[in-house]
């Protein structure tokens, strides 16, 4: 696969040796990340059926450019998709093509089909009937999220924000003009609807596409619950990607030359005012993808630190909430230049058509430090020297025991960082079930009725939660024993791992700053191993620990993420130059592709990995 361009939209592009291609267009938003690592299994399934797919960000959202700020997002949306399209023809030479839209996706899909006319086949998987429907999901799943992540600080925001992605006002307004109920033109000949229920709205719309003239069949969508969930636990529904291949590719031909004629250009590039960015694909024993983001204002020193943003859980490299985007593009104006990094088996460095693994196996291991230090490898060719680490949750443990290991590190942000050291044969499950909450968190859970009807319905053992609670005590004890040792003074006799850790960054001149949001169960665990807030490794200055009272645990409300951003514009400049001669480099780019006419198309990049 190779990651593409068009004008200012970020893709990828899934070559194989059909004449008849697929675009796929994305569920939007929060869904989107929580689907990613699945989509892109899609595309590669897609393309092992001998399908060339394409895969893209909307404007203003993943790595495309733009923000959610910004007027008529929409249209531009539904011009992506046919932008997309005409991508897809001119690098491919197919002959046809069908558009798979899930969630909005779908919605948007469908009227980009009505208005291009030239579209083959049309799949419509858990799509909305309507934006009106779809803005009323999202305010529902936006007060889910915060039941799951509470805030006590809420910001009043114009529109619609879901775990810091924002729909703006004018954007919300613009949605709920959308109606698939009053189509009036057919958009495609054949359509799959895959819908997640037997409603009747499902129904009306597949009896108004088929008096419209087309060929609807239509399916249930299993699985849609379990790959409609946070990215750690999302899972792939199996039997609707098969069916979506099979369909998408029934009685098409295949050209065994295709793939050796298809056109091939030079690497991809994204050159705004502010920055240029680059994706970099590299190998550690397994693909690897991130995307640099330089500065293009003014020349950048290449003493001061370069930001590598980790992953968070399995959420892909634009973090929660587009957080390493926004930041990484912020930094740049700045004159900072940022890495966004996805290590093996998240996001964009997965291989294969295999399903992939889930987080148990991934996050809070320290396996995906060599993947790190390989990026650093990529970056320190490129004449970087000096890097500072930026993790929340999972990224803050990757962030910590990669700078125990890499001199090159000389700063970290950590986040809301769990354990020092994850337990041995320690489940993300139990650990969510054991970690130490405040009062306000806890009360909250019992007036909530879905906990009660778990335990009375017996889908979880009233056994587990008295265990549960013994282990919560256990952990509130060792933090009070702590804090009451720091109060006599007897705290300098502690001598553990993390507060090694901290003294050797201290000699190498690490500078950190572990942030917690307000009554995070991280920061109880934390302090039971170097004092009440930290206070054992944060005597010279060094380290800093800091509480963003208010803050979720995902850290990804956009006023949480402005004043991450702060903090870690701090952090550099605390870290100051280095002793070995200052070095400064210039970065240019040629023109992005605007369109099949224009030929100076900046497309594919220039390493590749077999699909």
């Amino acid at each position: 696969m190779e990651p593409i361009y068009f004008a200012d939209r970020f893709g990828w592009l899934h070559r194989a040796s059909g004449t008849r291609g697929v675009v796929l267009c994305n569920a939007g938003e929060v869904e989107q990340l929580n689907v990613h690592r699945h989509w892109g299994l899609l595309a590669r399934r897609l393309a092992a059926a001998g399908i060339p797919t394409l895969r893209f960000d909307y404007t203003a959202t993943g790595d495309s450019a733009g923000d959610d700020d910004q007027a008529g997002l929409v249209e531009r949306w539904i011009a992506d998709i046919g932008d997309a399209v005409a991508c897809l023809r001119e690098m491919t030479g197919v002959k046809e093509v069908v558009l798979v839209g899930l969630r909005l996706g779908g919605l948007l899909a469908t009227v980009a089909a009505t208005r291009l006319q030239d579209i083959d086949g049309l799949v419509l998987a858990g799509a909305p009937i309507s934006g009106r429907q779809y803005l009323r999901e999202m305010r529902a799943l936006a007060a889910m999220i915060d039941m799951e992540y509470p805030a006590t600080v809420k910001v009043a925001t114009s529109g619609i924000e879901t775990a810091g992605f924002r729909l703006s006002k004018e954007t919300s307004a613009d949605l709920e003009k959308l109606d698939l109920a009053k189509l009036a033109i057919r958009p495609a000949p054949r359509i799959l609807l895959v819908a997640r229920g037997n409603g009747k709205s499902d129904r009306d719309l597949a009896a108004r596409l088929a008096g419209l003239g087309a060929d609807v069949e239509t399916m249930p969508f299993q699985g849609y619950s379990e790959l409609i969930q946070t990215s750690v636990d999302s899972l792939a529904p199996e039997e609707v990607w098969a069916r979506i291949i099979d369909w998408a590719g029934q009685s098409m031909t295949k050209d065994a030359t295709a793939t050796a004629k298809q056109a091939r250009l030079g690497p991809a590039l994204m050159h705004t005012s502010h920055e240029l960015e680059t994706p970099l694909q590299f190998s550690n024993d397994h693909p690897l993808f991130g995307v640099l983001s330089e500065p293009v204002a003014q020349p950048i020193d290449m003493d001061r630190p370069l930001v590598v943003f980790l992953n968070t859980g399995l959420d892909h490299h634009i973090g929660g909430g587009r957080m390493a985007v926004r930041i990484g593009r912020w930094l740049a104006q700045k004159g900072i230049s940022s890495f966004r990094l996805d290590t093996r088996e998240i996001g964009d460095s997965i291989s294969g058509v295999q399903t992939p693994r889930g987080a148990e196996g991934l996050v809070h291991k320290k396996e995906p430090v060599r993947d790190l230090r390989a990026a650093l490898d990529q970056l320190t060719a490129r004449g970087y020297r000096r890097f500072v680490l930026f993790g929340i949750c999972s990224g803050a443990y990757l962030s910590l025991h990669a700078t125990t290991e890499d001199h090159r590190v000389v700063g970290q942000l950590i986040g809301n960082l769990a354990h020092f050291e994850w337990p041995e044969g320690l489940s993300l499950d139990e650990a969510r079930r054991v970690s130490v909450r405040p009062k306000e968190v806890i009360l909250a859970n019992l007036r909530r009725p879905d906990k009660w009807l778990r335990i009375l319905t017996g889908k979880r053992r009233i056994t587990d939660v008295i265990r549960s609670e013994l282990q919560r005590l256990r952990i509130r004890l060792k933090i009070e024993l702590t804090a009451l040792a720091d109060r006599v003074g007897l705290d300098h006799l502690i001598q553990n791992e993390p507060t090694i850790w901290f003294r050797d960054f201290s000699k190498r001149k690490v500078h950190s700053r572990l942030m917690f949001s307000g009554g995070d169960p991280g920061l109880r665990q934390v302090e039971k191993d170097v004092g009440v807030r930290g206070r054992r490794i944060c005597r010279d200055g060094m380290a800093k620990l800091e509480v963003i009272e208010g803050a979720n645990h995902a850290m990804h409300d956009r006023w949480t993420q402005e004043a991450l951003q702060q903090v870690l514009l701090d952090l550099i400049d605390a870290i100051g130059p280095s002793e070995a001669p200052s070095l400064q480099k210039s970065v240019t780019a040629t023109a992005p592709y605007v369109g099949a006419k224009d030929r100076d198309m900046s497309l594919s990049s220039s390493v590749r990995t077999a699909d």
